[in-house]
């Protein structure tokens, strides 16, 4: 709320440049799932305490911020890896990983078997 009393909305403006930053991130690693991007990106790793912080009250330009650094991290490093000749891809996998099926895991006591 301002001096007035009147609420105070935020700028709409920053949603497609929050949005466009995080695609450019995502799309460097598109095999990352949304939440291992988060993670990546440091908001949900745990704390000293072993609790994970809740990010819900970070204002929009704390992580276009910590969105930006993690850019021109990963930009220095590749810069820093090319330079000494270090490979910074990662290996591919040679076979895809088999999704467990439900069914597979069985029924548990006191559930009706699935048809």
């Amino acid at each position: 709320m301002d001096e007035g009393g009147a609420v105070k909305t935020r700028n709409p403006d920053r949603i497609p440049k929050l949005l466009t930053m995080l695609e450019q991130v995502w799309m460097e690693s598109p095999d990352l799932r949304f939440f291992q991007l988060l993670t990546m990106l440091g908001f949900l790793l745990p704390t000293g305490d072993g609790t994970i912080e809740d990010p819900f009250y970070e204002e929009d330009d704390e992580i276009m911020r910590v969105v930006y650094n993690m850019t021109k991290l990963k930009k220095r490093n590749a810069r820093e890896a090319k330079e000494t000749g270090l490979k910074t891809d990662r290996p591919t996998r040679k076979h895809k990983r088999k999704k467990p099926s439900y069914r597979s895991l069985g029924t548990p006591k006191g559930f009706p078997k699935a048809p």
